[in-house]
């Protein structure tokens, strides 16, 4: 069976665009047992003018994801208007360190020492935000305008993570690491190796490389690979950034941040079924994670307010329908018959029965429903008592159910 625990995440547009549904959002997903979300830190939004912050709807998305015990994915995304020439925020700012500047302000804010955290109500100590993304999918035309540019890119986020390491150096760093681009003329060109080869050695700034593979057309399986005029298929998107990678001698693993399949919206000419959809990326989340030995898969996306209609990309509007694929072993009940291990600690939360007692360290008491960082040891009663298991930090854990 597929290990997911600490590995798999969900894409939430609405935690910071309808930060009042965060709280469900959550609560749904980790009925699911998802633990981990990717949200966006848009700029435009955050900073709508030179030095004047609202970080309203962030910080309710994050105080709701640290009640809950949820990980989050940060994506630095975009540009304010008052820092390029005002006709986009998918058009890069004139200055670098202006979108250094902002997302130094993130990590001051959301980092182990920030400022939130100082002001939050309570006294709990799990800091959500573990990777920022610099900027989302700038190897295309429709978020990088007016068309890719590996060395602009490098120029940007070299100097992004440069800021943010000065902040706070545990945050894990991504860059886009998809090995295609789309040009300004929409012809298709090269992305990464090109990234590798700018000055500013990304390579060695980053923690890990963030791709999408989705399909062209995206009907396509993650099996498939035929039927594609660009060569872009799931695997082959992975592969092909891999092998860039091993041939440059860079070992920085890739993270899968977007991937899903759409069954409608405005993309209904490439939509599968929902019944296809689950098949797609249950065997996409498996790949992901077993046969390419990525450390994260990010499915796309989990959004309560949006319905079936709009379900482009692979959007679930309710748990019922993210139930439908979740077999992948989130959530394990205790049985005396089972044993589990894996490199991550763990938080623990009883979801039915008597809360069983649990243990670290040969004996520490560890409190149901909190996070702990040192090796981990949990027992519980036969019989239908079920935990939620949780990646927080590397650290050796295993699972004893007896």
């Amino acid at each position: 069976m597929t290990d997911i625990n600490g590995r798999l995440a969900f894409n939430v547009n609405s935690l910071t665009s309808n930060p009042s549904t965060a709280s469900s959002v959550l609560a749904q997903l980790q009925a699911a047992g998802v633990y981990i979300v990717r949200i966006d830190f848009s700029w435009n939004i955050i900073e709508p003018s030179d030095g004047t912050f609202d970080w309203t709807a962030t910080d309710t998305a994050m105080l709701a994801a640290q009640a809950n015990g949820v990980q989050v994915m940060g994506i630095v995304d975009y540009c304010a208007l008052w820092a390029n020439d005002g006709s986009s925020i998918f058009t890069p700012p004139s200055n670098s360190t202006q979108y250094a500047a902002f997302a130094a302000a993130i990590a001051t804010r959301y980092g182990q020492n920030g400022t939130l955290w100082s002001t939050a109500p309570g006294s709990l100590t799990f800091r959500p935000l573990i990777s920022l993304e610099i900027w989302n999918e700038p190897n295309g035309n429709w978020f990088w305008l007016p068309g890719a540019s590996p060395t602009a890119y490098a120029t940007l986020a070299a100097a992004a993570i440069i800021a943010i390491r000065t902040v706070d150096p545990s945050i894990k760093l991504l860059v886009c690491g998809d090995w295609w681009c789309l040009n300004a003329d929409y012809s298709n060109g090269y992305w990464l190796a090109p990234l590798l080869a700018a000055p500013e050695n990304i390579a060695s700034l980053v923690d890990a490389f963030a791709v999408h593979p989705y399909p062209d057309p995206k009907n396509l399986g993650p099996d498939d690979i035929t039927g594609s005029t660009t060569n872009r298929y799931f695997s082959t998107s992975i592969s092909i950034s891999q092998g860039i990678l091993e041939d440059a001698g860079i070992n920085k693993p890739i993270w899968v941040t977007e991937i899903g399949w759409t069954t409608g919206g405005d993309e209904a000419t490439t939509a599968v079924s929902q019944a296809q959809q689950s098949t797609n990326l249950s065997r996409a989340v498996t790949r992901t994670l077993d046969e390419f030995d990525c450390p994260i898969v990010a499915v796309y996306s989990f959004d309560l307010a949006e319905g079936a209609a709009a379900e482009f990309n692979g959007t679930f509007e309710s748990a019922t329908d993210l139930a439908a694929w979740t077999g992948l072993g989130a959530t394990i009940a205790l049985d005396t018959s089972k044993s589990h291990s894996g490199s991550s600690s763990l938080k623990v939360t009883a979801t039915g029965g008597t809360p069983a007692a649990a243990y670290r360290n040969g004996g520490d008491n560890v409190d149901v429903g909190k996070s702990y960082t040192l090796s981990a040891w949990v027992y519980g009663p036969p019989g239908g008592q079920f935990f939620s298991v949780v990646a927080r930090v590397l650290r050796p854990w295993r699972l004893l159910c007896q």
